[in-house]
């Protein structure tokens, strides 16, 4: 007899939700597990405590101050420049970075459009 939808075994498997001995186990167990490690981490075992911390308090991010740009901007490249002189004066050089390399991306967007642009029209010329 071929496998088909029709000819199924009476017996597929575990249920859906069912759990094996192991799981059935630990998840027995886990309450305790957790009551012993907060003890220990409440009598000053600092391994306990920071892997009670490392669950319950998220990690701290870096925030970079904004970054002040004097003078006109009035093409990408003078834009750049502001950001090299923000970043010589006081800003953070890696949010600093972030931004050239955020200018040159789209730097290179805007020359794919304009390729676009000018690749349509001589199309429309013909």
């Amino acid at each position: 007899m071929r496998f088909s939808s029709e000819h199924q075994p009476q017996n597929r498997g575990r249920k859906p939700g069912s759990l094996g001995k192991a799981n059935q186990l630990i998840r027995n167990a886990a309450p305790d597990v957790v009551d012993a490690v907060i003890q220990k981490a409440k009598s000053g075992d600092i391994t306990a405590a920071s892997l009670i911390l490392a669950r319950a308090v998220p990690p701290l991010k870096a925030v970079s101050p904004a970054i002040a740009i004097e003078g006109p901007v009035t093409s990408l490249a003078d834009l750049v420049k502001a950001l090299l002189i923000a970043g010589i004066d006081h800003a953070d050089p890696g949010a600093v970075s972030q931004l050239i390399r955020a200018t040159h991306d789209a730097t290179k967007v805007l020359e794919v459009a304009e390729w676009d642009a000018r690749l349509r029209a001589l199309e429309e010329s013909l």
